[in-house]
């Protein structure tokens, strides 16, 4: 079962109600910061099998949503937008 999130809140039109951020990030180099958050809102999400992101560009974001499912041990998957196909295509981390 997977838990299906977009990474940020209005950046792009996402299959997904969920988002690890919904607001706006404010100084996207206070990574201290973004950790919080992420990491909040990942245990908010309270994950019961694998987390799949779909992701926004935002490279400080994902990073911190990378470290945080390592440390925590949750599985990740990362979806792309493929915009040959239209579609998402998955990137399986672990």
């Amino acid at each position: 079962m997977a838990t299906k999130v977009g990474l940020i809140k209005g950046r792009h039109e996402m299959p997904v109600e969920q988002y690890i951020i919904e607001d706006e990030i404010e100084t996207l180099f206070d990574y201290d910061s973004i950790r919080k958050k992420v990491t909040k809102r990942i245990e908010q999400l309270k994950i019961p099998g694998r987390l799949e992101v779909y992701v926004t560009g935002l490279s400080a974001v994902l990073a911190e949503v990378i470290v945080c499912c390592k440390e925590k041990n949750i599985p990740l998957s990362l979806m792309h937008y493929n915009f040959e196909t239209e579609s998402y295509v998955e990137q399986m981390l672990w």
